[in-house]
């Protein structure tokens, strides 16, 4: 039996933290998609087809076309929204390079270097 007071260390990763929210999607549009069809069917709204076939082909057509509206808003949204992934702009390259220690500053320098030369777009080399 652990005590009451005991702390819990509990770590998602990105990709867990994101399975977790879909899955739970899918749990809630599951009942959803039923209330749906019985509301179509209650509305006698009749489309091609019958009974057993019309019902169920309606319930799963609703659950994959709002699943994939979720799935679609998640994505650009969350996913790859301006918050997760701020724009890159020099100045901000400037200061991060500035930050790095000297030994650093020399490494990402040559490294550049080679890429640019590897290009044939320069012949710079460090002093």
């Amino acid at each position: 039996i652990y005590p009451l007071n005991r702390e819990f260390d509990f770590r998602l990763s990105g990709f867990q933290m994101h399975a977790i929210v879909i899955a739970t999607m899918a749990s809630l549009m599951g009942p959803v998609s039923r209330l749906f069809n019985s509301a179509i069917r209650r509305a006698k709204i009749k489309a091609p087809g019958e009974g057993f076939i019309q019902s169920e082909v309606t319930k799963r057509l609703f659950f994959q076309i709002a699943m994939g509206l979720f799935i679609h808003l998640w994505i650009t949204h969350v996913i790859r929204s301006p918050i997760a992934y701020p724009s890159i702009h020099s100045h901000s390259i400037v200061e991060q390079f500035i930050s790095l220690a000297d030994e650093d500053k020399r490494i990402v320098l040559e490294e550049l270097i080679a890429i640019m030369a590897a290009q044939g777009k320069t012949t710079v080399s460090l002093i």
